[in-house]
């Protein structure tokens, strides 16, 4: 890999991390924000925390398609956690555009992996 090469897939993987870092906080202040304006100083009472809370997508598109705030700021969690996948999709991209096998096997394996994992944990 030539030094221009090397320099322009470093600028996209830098630019990849910076998007999703600022896209996934924007979102989750954005949840933030509309839920302490709807909220009606109403305090969080942490005594009752619940530790076998369940992730339901149906329960979070309709949170989303509600504007709900608790679904926006998961939302931003959410793109927070696919920022380092994303990164991992475009590395694979920039090594195929240079050529560069070896890493373009490591990077698929490591999304088969990623994909496989989030599969069985869905599902079983």
């Amino acid at each position: 890999m030539d030094h221009v090469s090397e320099k322009i897939l470093s600028n996209i993987i830098v630019k990849t991390l910076r998007t999703g870092v600022v896209l996934s906080m924007t979102i989750t202040v954005i949840g933030l924000v509309k839920y302490l304006l709807t909220s009606n100083n109403n305090r969080l009472n942490f005594s009752d925390f619940v530790t076998d809370y369940g992730f339901a997508f149906k329960t979070f598109r309709e949170g989303l398609s509600h504007f709900d705030s608790i679904s926006i700021m998961l939302l931003g969690v959410l793109a927070l956690m696919l920022t380092p996948i994303a990164r991992i999709f475009f590395s694979v991209i920039g090594f195929a555009l240079i050529k560069d096998r070896l890493y373009v096997v490591v990077g698929t394996v490591t999304l088969t992996v990623i994909a496989l994992s989030i599969i069985i944990g869905l599902f079983f």
